[in-house]
């Protein structure tokens, strides 16, 4: 997808079907630039609401409140307006059928919009464009998809149901689709289904993500894209798996699917196939980075190596042309083991913040994507720690969270936003906080985040 011109850089020529798919797509450029996060644990439930901007740094400060104390509920938003809907609470039944709003540009506590057809909770699966918001049920035994118009205040509509039911469902969108994957209760499921969200009726099957061994589910594994093909690489294989024979079973397929049409995940190939490692090619908490042609794995663990633990942290760093099927290729080497971080960048260079090689580190790498080679020092985060998430645009890269693992009595897990400039090697610098908002004493708040970045192609 092209970059869009931004405020402070107007020039360009404008393709209408980019414009329209922008705008439906809700990602216009626009002078908004808060960020909303809502309720959660405490560790009790609760009902705050924190803004904080993003393109100035500081810590969030109170927008307002929530019309209760709730977490794990769906939440959406047009240029305007912040949406929550459903969620659990403290108070009996815990599922609840609220659905309140926010305006961005003006701060207080959430007004009623309206009311779900029936109570959820763990409704995390949304999606939708500027006109039409979509969530799904999340209770165990619930499929249903709803609808609400983002513009117009109302209780949500029955837009159709998913092919599966559910808990903790991903949702992903584009400016016409809507894509479900999976379902945590009262099974895993590898299902991904889709809707297209101008037109109401039930999910249709997407496909389902497959192994070429029988495998089922996976996870820390990593995932590149171009936004026509998403290639996921290595993980640890779900314990229901035909081929699990124990804890850190890792696989290493790579398999991908194409974002606009519909199927079963297809084999790629496999990682590591031209190195000829003599502990394995099978691979977990790897990161990865991509430009419009190339992706980019950097470190991870091996498993069944003569190492602690049966494990070896890797200085490996491997790529592939994603719209070439085939093994992954010898990229170069980072400067020092690294499992268990997290990479970013732009579409000239990619950054790796190494996370762990057993311990917790602060070392950022950077490679020129387009060039093989070793990585290169880039500077340091303040704070070691492993388990960071990554966000950047074209210029800046922020690492986020994360757990340090060094004090006495356990880990701690941190809640520093730290930020660099990706084209000017140095230390990160301050960007501000999150909020301090799970447990207590050395757990403290948050770590096993998910990054989103504005994508640099």
């Amino acid at each position: 997808m092209a970059n869009y011109p931004q405020l402070d850089n107007a020039s360009g020529v404008w393709n209408l079907r980019e414009v329209y798919d922008a705008v439906m797509g809700g990602y216009w450029p626009n002078a908004n630039n808060r960020a909303i996060v809502a309720g959660g644990f405490t560790p009790s439930y609760t009902s705050t609401i924190e803004h904080f901007s993003m393109i100035t740094s500081g810590d969030s400060t109170v927008f307002g409140d929530l019309s209760n104390s709730r977490g794990e509920f769906g939440a959406m938003s047009n240029f305007t307006r912040c949406i929550f809907a459903g969620g659990n609470s403290a108070v009996s039944p815990n599922s609840t059928n609220i659905i309140d709003y926010v305006q961005f540009n003006t701060t207080g506590n959430a007004a009623d919009f309206g009311d779900l057809g029936a109570a959820t909770y763990r409704s995390t699966g949304t999606g939708g464009n500027a006109t039409r918001g979509i969530v799904t049920e999340g209770n165990s035994d619930g499929d249903q998809l709803q609808f609400i118009t983002p513009t117009t205040l109302g209780s949500a509509i029955d837009f159709g149901n998913r092919t599966v039911s559910g808990t903790y469902v991903a949702g992903v969108t584009s400016p016409t689709r809507v894509c479900f994957g999976g379902a945590f209760t009262p099974s895993v499921s590898n299902i991904i289904d889709f809707v297209e969200i101008a037109t109401t009726g039930n999910a249709i099957d997407f496909g389902d993500y497959t192994f070429q061994n029988g495998d089922q589910g996976i996870a820390w594994q990593a995932t590149v894209s171009n936004n026509v093909r998403a290639v996921t690489s290595g993980g640890t294989i779900n314990a229901s798996a035909p081929n699990f024979t124990g804890v850190g079973d890792h696989t290493k397929e790579m398999n991908y699917i194409t974002i606009a049409t519909t199927g079963n995940s297809t084999y790629f190939g496999d990682l590591d196939a031209t190195l000829g490692r003599t502990d394995g090619a099978s691979r977990t908490s790897h990161s990865g980075w991509a430009d419009t042609t190339r992706g980019l794995f950097f470190g991870g663990i091996y498993r069944n190596a003569t190492s602690t633990n049966g494990n070896i942290y890797p200085t490996t760093i491997d790529y592939i042309t994603i719209d070439t099927p085939g093994g992954s290729t010898d990229f170069g080497e980072l400067t020092g083991q690294g499992a268990s971080g997290s990479a970013c960048g732009n579409n000239t260079r990619a950054l790796v913040h190494k996370g762990s090689d057993g311990g917790t580190m602060k070392t950022i790498d950077y490679v020129t994507i387009a060039t093989t080679g070793n990585a290169i020092d880039f500077g340091d985060l303040a704070v070691g720690r492993t388990s960071t998430s990554a966000a950047s645009n074209t210029t800046k890269a922020t690492f986020v969270g994360g757990i340090n693992i060094s004090y006495s009595s356990g880990y701690r897990v941190r809640n520093e936003i730290e930020i660099v400039s990706i084209d000017t090697p140095g230390n990160a610098t301050d960007h501000g906080d999150i909020r301090d908002f799970i447990g207590s004493g050395t757990n403290l708040n948050t770590a096993y985040m998910a990054g989103l970045s504005g994508n640099a192609a």
